[in-house]
């Protein structure tokens, strides 16, 4: 994902937090953020978990926003057209 993030232009991220090892989402999203990979445009966390109470933690990892699984089209819509 580094890789391609880094040859490529987009305009936004979703990043699903639970990712495999050897990082989760919010390592991945506090990496791209600290080595300016990825810093003038919004990530999105993508969770199925409860997190309204860790919304510091998605802060401080560099993320902007977080969308809840199951994905509704039109949930998903409002939410990237708040970013986008």
């Amino acid at each position: 994902a580094i890789e391609e993030i880094k040859s490529k232009t987009f305009d936004l991220i979703l990043m699903d937090i639970n990712l495999k090892q050897p990082m989760d989402g919010l390592m991945l999203a506090k990496y791209l953020r600290d080595e300016n990979v990825f810093t003038d445009k919004p990530i999105l966390a993508l969770t199925a978990y409860k997190i309204s109470s860790d919304v510091i933690t998605l802060k401080s990892a560099g993320l902007d926003g977080v969308i809840r699984k199951p994905i509704l089209k039109n949930e998903l819509l409002i939410k990237l057209s708040e970013f986008l």
